[in-house]
């Protein structure tokens, strides 16, 4: 139930009612003595310790959400701090008392309602989406009037919500971009088909799946590969993945015939010992720092355009791996408790230095791009 919603702001109606919503959510998972949930007055004696909220051994929560300065309305509070204030008081409901187990329970309150409102975050973006499309319908067919207040809508939504127009972007590119599980094509890339799982391979391609928004996954007992992740990231994680290991095995085969023709033939065979594999093994460690680098840079640009539209940029990361998330729903979902982790594979190779710093620099010569880093085009070829 909730109170005092006469004392709200016209414009905070739809706000409160999600905060509730979101509280009696988590207070029915928790089984907490939720009774009801209202609105303070700045007026309200009811709350002594804190002007931002209360709650009573009853059961009864009150927040403020915009308070009042000489009749006028205030700014709305903070977004983060409503939150913060809800997650509080729901804890007084096990905690009566601001203990460590009080504040403890707070911190884990926050992130369920944290959960529960990106759970309506979304369902507004979808709405947001289909709102955006008839804007664009009606403003083809000439329909100016009905565009415009399409776009009132839409904007008002946004602020009310504390979103951007990045958001509906983002949104929008993921409706198309169904989850898949695509499996590493090797013929396609000259490689042949063998059944013994390589440690260099499958260390490559979790560096190139994380890199890419993806997951990777193996099937027992041979080298099978298959990338998992939306349609645009998959594909280009296993092109990328492809290209790099048919291009490090004839590069490393060809450099440890030019390392072993430089040695005299009587001690070539002892010196070259573990090259290849310190090669192989120093190219992959590379790439994955380099892929590091590159999606770093793909996070700070994101944040700068996010700035630049008015957003938030601590968001940034958290849209960027909006894709990742999609993907481990889709594999909870698919393969729950049949999921099994598979046993580590022994690379053991006798350590070579030159090996290994020529792998690096190998690495260094390979045009990666941003491919799914921050972007799902395809920038160019990988290759040296």
């Amino acid at each position: 139930m909730m109170v005092g919603v006469d004392l709200l702001h016209p414009e905070d109606v739809l706000y409160f009612a999600e905060v509730a919503a979101a509280m009696r959510r988590v207070a029915a998972r928790e089984n907490l003595p939720l009774r009801s949930i209202g609105h303070l007055s700045d007026r309200d004696s009811s709350c002594e310790t804190d002007r931002h909220g209360c709650c009573d051994a009853q059961g009864n929560i009150k927040l403020l959400i915009r308070g009042r300065e000489d009749g006028q309305w205030t700014e709305r509070m903070e977004h983060r701090r409503v939150w913060n204030v809800a997650a509080h008081e729901l804890a007084h409901l096990k905690h009566f008392n601001h203990s460590i187990a009080h504040r403890e329970y707070t911190d884990e309150l926050e992130q369920m309602l944290t959960n529960t409102q990106e759970d309506h975050r979304q369902k507004v973006l979808k709405k947001l989406v289909k709102m955006q499309a008839q804007q664009a319908s009606e403003k083809k067919i000439g329909n100016a009037e009905a565009a415009d207040t399409f776009a009132r809508m839409i904007n008002k939504m946004l602020l009310e919500n504390e979103l951007n127009p990045t958001d509906i972007d983002y949104a929008r590119s993921g409706e198309d971009d169904p989850v898949i599980e695509l499996l590493f094509d090797q013929p396609r890339y000259g490689l042949k088909l063998k059944k013994m799982r390589s440690a260099w391979r499958e260390s490559l391609a979790q560096t190139v799946a994380n890199s890419h928004l993806c997951r990777f996954m193996i099937r027992p007992g041979s080298n099978d590969i298959w990338f998992v992740g939306t349609k645009s990231h998959a594909t280009v994680a296993e092109y990328a993945y492809g290209v790099l290991v048919s291009a490090a095995e004839k590069v490393a085969e060809a450099e440890y015939d030019r390392y072993y023709k430089q040695l005299r033939y009587k001690e070539g065979k002892e010196v070259a010992g573990g090259f290849k594999g310190s090669w192989l093994s120093g190219f992959v460690t590379r790439i994955r720092q380099r892929f590091d680098e590159e999606r770093q840079k793909a996070v700070e640009e994101y944040r700068a355009r996010t700035v630049e539209v008015g957003g938030d940029p601590g968001t940034a990361l958290v849209r960027l791996d909006g894709a990742l998330i999609k993907v481990r729903e889709y594999i909870d979902e698919r393969y729950g408790k049949r999921r099994r982790r598979a046993e580590h594979v022994s690379g053991y190779h006798k350590d070579h230095s030159e090996g290994r710093a020529w792998g690096r620099a190998a690495a260094d010569r390979m045009s990666l791009g941003r491919k799914g880093i921050g972007s799902t085009t395809i920038r160019g070829q990988l290759g040296e």
